[in-house]
């Protein structure tokens, strides 16, 4: 379920059928919890404080902050250590990394050889990938105005993500069910 939550932006339609079942769960889960992402109206009050400068964009940086409210909130909701949880991820990745679309075997070393989850820790870090992203997916280059809005709305924004995320894994248990 792991590397289908991990591939499944690049799995488009009805390709996840083209996987075992537990990567076809993992793919079908992702997808779920973007839909659950995209009808938040909280979550949508975070996306608009991007959009200034970010425009079509700025739901990919609301997905990114929340990547970094993960981790600044990881002992709240995980019982495994940040770096156990990497550790397995990535040997679940070698193992099964012939089934990686060509795409995700790209973006899988760049995470793995540049220790992308360090970058997501810190606002500094988060900068770095905005940057990359610019640079690389085209979005604009507007980094400084993302870490001035979540410094700005920092509360907000947690608070923002701790109520999504609980929804999100109870929902998340539920669609497993």
């Amino acid at each position: 379920m792991q590397i289908g939550s991990f591939i499944a932006d690049a799995v488009k339609g009805n390709k996840y059928k083209l996987y075992n079942k537990s990567i076809q769960l993992g793919i079908l889960q992702h997808r779920m919890i973007d839909s659950l992402i995209d009808k938040d109206k909280n979550v949508a009050q975070i996306t608009i404080l991007f959009r200034p400068k970010y425009g079509k964009y700025a739901g990919v940086v609301t997905d990114i902050v929340f990547d970094y409210f993960l981790l600044k909130n990881w002992n709240k909701y995980q019982n495994i250590s940040l770096q156990l949880f990497m550790f397995k991820f990535i040997i679940n990745a070698i193992v099964n990394y012939n089934i990686f679309p060509k795409r995700m075997k790209r973006f899988l070393k760049l995470v793995v050889f540049n220790n992308l989850t360090a970058y997501y820790k810190n606002t500094s870090g988060i900068a770095r990938v905005l940057d990359l992203m610019s640079k690389y997916r085209g979005i604009p280059n507007e980094s400084k105005f993302a870490i001035d809005v979540i410094n700005d709305n920092y509360k907000f924004i947690n608070d923002v993500f701790n109520n999504f995320f609980i929804n999100a894994k109870s929902e998340a248990d539920n669609f497993l069910k």
